[in-house]
């Protein structure tokens, strides 16, 4: 009983092989279509598009039968409507005027401890470019020189002259700022010296 078994098991298994066999066999027999011959195909499969012959704008649309032009809509306010002013304004407009009365409400906001704090700051940033600016302009033999020292010299005080321009400008908007929130300006005196 056990050899008729094990001869139906390696029947079932050749029978298998070659199942597998003639499949693959026909598989090879179907030619390869090269992908430039499917584009060209999938392109002529597409539907045709018409284009439109007559582009239709406002001027060639009438208002009644008597072929007049209809007329031109009424142009609407634009941007937004800012209370303060009661009138419309651009979104730019409308976002600058409301940082300008955010920053003028925290302004408002701070203690005289922090004004005298923020001006006594930018002295002492204006005190110490100043004293950079004097070191890097003290002739120096080694710098003199030698050109690439000289040039990086030169760059920088150049930088710390726009540096200190730039305090400048701080130091202008910390007095209007000052100016505009009516705080005593004896909280942020003495202004520092510019003079270099």
């Amino acid at each position: 009983m056990d050899g008729a078994v094990s001869l139906r098991g390696s029947a079932a298994i050749t029978i298998a092989f070659a199942a597998i066999a003639a499949g693959s066999v026909r598989a090879q027999e179907q030619p390869m279509v090269p992908l430039a011959e499917l584009a060209r195909q999938a392109e002529a499969a597409k539907p045709t598009v018409k284009k439109a012959t007559k582009s239709y704008t406002n001027a060639n649309l009438t208002a009644d039968s008597r072929g007049e032009p209809a007329p031109a809509p009424p142009a609407p306010d634009s941007g937004f409507v800012s209370k303060s002013l009661g009138k419309p304004v651009s979104a730019e407009e409308m976002v600058t005027r409301s940082e300008a009365k955010v920053e003028s409400d925290v302004l408002a906001k701070q203690s005289e401890d922090d004004w005298r704090k923020r001006s006594s700051s930018l002295r002492k940033q204006v005190e110490d470019m100043q004293s950079r600016i004097a070191e890097l302009s003290v002739p120096n033999a080694l710098t003199d020189s030698n050109p690439a020292i000289k040039k990086d010299n030169d760059n920088n005080i150049a930088n710390a002259r726009a540096a200190l321009e730039d305090l400048k400008t701080r130091w202008t908007r910390l007095e209007a700022s000052a100016l505009k929130v009516k705080i005593p300006l004896a909280w942020i005196q003495p202004p520092p010296s510019f003079g270099q």
